[in-house]
């Protein structure tokens, strides 16, 4: 009820302080042009027409559980102008403490905080404030439905089911704790903190973490032709937002800025340009003519395609003015490479193909080739395997252990196919002693140490295969792709291997999450890729 002067019915000392002189009695005077409602106490207590009396554009949480002090509906119908929380999961606006409690005691608890003190609470609500103004993850829209969510009245509050609200509002507590001295262990480095959080949710930013590390270092401009489409713009967001690298976007400058508009995000100051008025198009034009005139390409053919922002931006790559290209998320894979092949072509020596990371809670596979060669044959398959070890080792720091896939163990079966993987270990093991590979044989068999010593004793492959080489596209492919489905596993690439330049080709309509993956994997690349200038 109303606190007023002179009450002494259910009165204790907790409530004095907020005695107050008024002459209103019951809950519907105090109504009266307020502003905002805030309820946690008894169900259906407040009615349609009590909001009535309320100011313009109110506020009203009406947060009693299950039921609230007045129903979602009820309050939306009444006051069509308030922003209207609940404690129900199936209205918007949930107020739960699923965003709060859990990571808070995260902070504390990683900073070995004395006590959780006004500083360190107020530091979790400004995070969670924050975080609801920021773009929406894929993950986030498929738990509801895929429905998009947007600042606003409807969405003042991050979902339950975000995994950002971790990576917020923990640092943010933990900072407050340092600085306000309840902390015994002191969190200097908040990204790596952040990082350590993110291993915790997402598996593969453990396994890029040393990508993303290489990736901040280098300041790599990367251009990304479907620089309007609005999952490139969210990655864009969050590749400028953690430092990842520069992107600039190709297509219209007005299209871009009305979407970025919409989606809100922070990037006002990004570089865009438009093929289709920009005034080197012809220049590129010419210097693709003359590398592909004795191809059956002609100039005008050569400027039309110029006309394409994923000629642009393979271009822009060869003459050096971006360090790298994401492309392919609205296009499918062999119109999204082709620009890249012609443009840049493959380093001297060795084999254009690429290779996926498969991502688990407690592990990281590679597969490969998984875009390229559809059959290829056994040096082939050995140039394969060398390649993906050799970009493995280098830019993940993991040894590889390599396995050559096929239906056979080791001479089962006598078939073309199985003799192919064969021999492409014994030439992987002539011109490669350093690598510790072995083949033919069966998945399980690669992946089960304790069938190999029972029933393999003779392998070479000394522990189980981080690296899965297999014997043909349609192999690899559909097991990519069903384990992506399938099991809890995030798979990131293709990853080009063997282009004379720091390119990628993501997925068709992948996720913005899976873009920003591969924009890191391409700007740590630029370091370690030779150029064509």
């Amino acid at each position: 009820g109303v606190l007023y002067e002179g009450r002494q019915k259910n009165i204790s000392d907790s409530h004095r302080p907020f005695l107050r002189n008024t002459k209103k009695r019951v809950l519907a005077d105090i109504f009266e042009g307020a502003d905002v409602f805030l309820g946690l106490s008894a169900g259906g207590i407040v009615t349609k027409e009590m909001l009535l009396k309320m100011a313009k554009n109110p506020i009203i949480f009406a947060l009693a559980n299950p039921t609230p002090e007045i129903s979602y509906q009820d309050a939306i119908d009444a006051r069509p102008d308030a922003i209207v929380a609940t404690g129900r999961s199936d209205y918007p606006n949930q107020v739960n403490n699923v965003l709060g409690f859990p990571y808070i005691f995260r902070g504390a608890l990683d900073t070995r905080a004395t006590s959780i003190n006004q500083e360190m609470k107020i530091a979790a609500s400004m995070a969670i404030a924050n975080l609801a103004k920021e773009r929406i993850p894929e993950s986030v829209r498929y738990a509801y439905g895929r429905k998009d969510f947007k600042f606003g009245r409807d969405y003042i509050l991050p979902k339950p089911f975000d995994p950002r609200v971790l990576t917020a509002v923990a640092p943010a507590v933990a900072e407050a704790a340092v600085k306000s001295g309840v902390a015994r262990l002191m969190i200097t480095d908040m990204r790596a903190y952040k990082d350590s959080l993110e291993q915790r949710i997402n598996p593969a930013r453990g396994a890029l973490n040393l990508i993303y590390e290489e990736a901040r270092k280098t300041n790599a401009r990367i251009a990304f032709p479907e620089g309007d489409n609005p999952k490139v713009l969210q990655a864009a967001d969050t590749l400028l937002k953690e430092n990842i690298c520069i992107p600039v976007l190709l297509g219209n400058s007005q299209i871009i800025k009305e979407a970025i508009a919409e989606l809100r995000l922070n990037l006002h100051d990004v570089e865009i340009i438009d093929p289709i008025s920009a005034t080197d198009a012809e220049e590129k034009a010419q210097l693709y003519f003359l590398q592909r005139c004795r191809k059956g390409v002609t100039i005008e053919e050569a400027r039309h395609r110029f006309r394409s922002r994923s000629y642009y931006a393979a271009m822009m790559l060869k003459q050096g003015q971006v360090d790298g290209v994401v492309a392919g998320i609205t296009r499918s894979y062999p119109n999204a490479v082709r620009p890249i092949l012609e443009c840049v072509g493959a380093i001297p020596g060795k084999r254009a193909m690429a290779m996926y990371m498969i991502a688990f809670k407690d592990d990281v596979k590679f597969f490969a080739d998984t875009a390229m060669h559809i059959n290829p044959d056994a040096e082939e398959l050995a140039t394969i395997a060398m390649q993906t070890a050799d970009r493995v080792a280098k830019d993940f720091a993991i040894t590889p252990h390599i396995a050559m896939l096929s239906f056979s163990n080791f001479g089962s079966v006598e078939h073309p196919d199985a003799l192919k993987v064969k021999k492409a270990v014994e030439i992987v093991k002539t011109l490669r002693p350093d690598l510790n590979i072995d083949g033919e044989m069966q998945a399980d068999v690669a992946l089960d140490e304790n069938k190999r010593i029972e029933h393999f004793p003779f392998s070479t492959l000394t522990k189980n295969a981080n690296i899965l080489i297999f014997s043909n596209l349609q192999a690899a492919n559909i097991s990519y792709k069903l384990l992506e489905q399938l099991a809890q596993c995030e798979a990131i690439g293709p990853i080009l291997l063997g282009i004379n330049g720091a390119a990628n080709v993501c997925q068709l309509y992948t996720s913005a999450n899976n873009i920003v993956h591969m924009a890191a994997i391409t700007a740590a690349s630029t370091a370690k890729k030779s150029r064509i200038l």
